[in-house]
């Protein structure tokens, strides 16, 4: 037996599933409790089942909440631009990119440079 992968989709989330358009209410124990916008109409597409429906295309997520703006746009509330953070989040974003600048800068130097093509980064490379 197979156990089914279980997606973390926000509540709200658009799903087509076999042309209709439906929203996510949410994850339940038995699978996503979907919704008609239009209708009203409630049901449950089983983990199994919505396995299978994505395996055959069947299902389509909205593109702009897979999209990594569309989600993070979401997350932050409709902002886009750092400018629009305040003082302190901005200090914040310079810092993780800094970091995730010298870890690149580290993979590309241990790849390229040192031509390790089985370099990978993890805990213990950094």
């Amino acid at each position: 037996m197979t156990i089914a992968p279980r997606y973390n989709f926000e509540a709200g989330t658009e799903i087509v599933v076999q042309g209709r358009d439906l929203l996510l209410r949410k994850v339940g124990s038995k699978g996503y409790e979907l919704a008609d916008p239009i209708g009203g109409q409630m049901s449950i597409l089983g983990f199994s089942s919505f396995v299978e429906l994505m395996k055959s295309g069947a299902v389509t997520i909205a593109p702009s909440q897979l999209l990594p703006e569309g989600s993070a746009k979401l997350r932050l509330g409709g902002l886009s631009v750092a400018a629009q953070l305040s003082d302190e989040q901005q200090i914040y974003g310079r810092f993780h990119y800094a970091v995730c600048r010298a870890i690149d800068e580290l993979h590309r130097h241990r790849t390229i440079v040192e031509g390790d093509e089985e370099f990978r980064i993890s805990i213990g490379t950094l």
